[in-house]
């Protein structure tokens, strides 16, 4: 174990592998249900006090290269599930479409062949977005659920899907931060302004419920090389990656440009042939000088 450079900027805990060694393995259990009590601000009753991790993983893992690419996944003391997931780019597909998907999956799942339906019970699927996915809506936080199209009735909260968008959350000062939603979302989002160990939370942040032991196990992370390396190379990956859809982004342009051209000399072609044709010039000699056949120019007129 061995302090990381000042020099080099800390990932911050939205990073894939720190997320998922601070929130995804036994010891974050706690961590994570602060979490959601936050994000969800479940409050009294409504408060989950038990928390369990449905699929658990290790932090030697991901230092073996075998981190599993999974969403986190709880069940409180009363049943209801919990889906917890970072996306901090769109990806390739239709996002929305992904996320439906799992949460309807993850939902099923509760039951086998022969069990009763009235086993099913709540599922919720919590997004953290690096990107806007509802554009025309200025919330930070929104909630689907299945509802009456014109009356606006709920039918049924069974199902819920949370999506807080990072890039709408622009606080000015951390003691600005009235509520424990802000807190947890302000220190995700700048986790890495606290990644040295001699760097200090704001008073409001270190007594918020979760957050201070988030930050150690954040620290005590980044502070192992084999995890540093890791998030390296999946760091140089994502790098080459986009390099990689850059570039075929730009050869696919010049083939659209080149199609382009190629389409606009054969449109040109054809219109002088077109009034060569009118002129009464004969098919041989406007082939021999367009390459236009006297069977794209159609009849002559008399």
């Amino acid at each position: 174990m061995v302090g990381y450079s000042s020099r080099v900027k800390h990932p911050g805990i939205l990073n894939d592998i720190l997320f998922k060694i601070v929130f995804g393995t036994p010891a974050g259990e706690p961590m994570l249900r602060a979490l959601v009590n936050a994000l969800l601000d479940l409050q009294g009753e409504e408060a989950i006090v038990e928390l369990h991790l449905l699929n658990p993983i290790s932090e030697k893992e991901f230092i073996d290269d075998k981190g599993p690419i999974l969403d986190l996944k709880a069940r409180d003391g009363r049943g209801h599930q919990y889906n917890v997931e970072v996306q901090l780019r769109p990806g390739v597909g239709d996002y929305l479409k992904r996320s439906i998907y799992y949460l309807t999956k993850f939902f099923s799942e509760q039951i086998q062949k022969g069990d009763s339906y009235h086993q099913l019970l709540k599922t919720v699927s919590i997004t953290l977005l690096g990107f806007n996915l509802v554009p025309d809506s200025d919330a930070v936080h929104s909630v689907f659920l299945l509802k009456e199209k014109t009356t606006d009735k709920v039918l049924s909260d069974i199902i819920e899907l949370h999506y807080v968008e990072l890039q709408k959350f622009l606080p000015t000062k951390p003691q600005e931060l009235q509520t424990r939603f802000e807190r947890w979302l302000y220190f995700l989002k700048f986790a890495d302004l606290y990644g040295e160990d001699d760097i200090t939370l704001p008073e409001n942040l270190a007594q918020e419920e979760g957050i201070p032991m988030a930050l150690e196990s954040m620290r005590k992370a980044y502070a192992s090389d084999p995890i540093r390396e890791r998030i390296a190379a999946q760091e140089k990956a994502e790098r080459d990656e986009i390099s990689r859809l850059h570039t075929a982004q730009l050869e696919g342009e010049a083939r659209g440009e080149a199609r382009g051209e190629a389409r606009g000399r054969a449109e040109g072609h054809r219109e002088v042939a077109k009034r060569m044709w009118a002129a009464g010039m004969d098919a041989q000699t406007i082939f021999d000088l367009t390459g236009v056949s006297v069977h794209e120019l159609g009849t002559r007129e008399a």
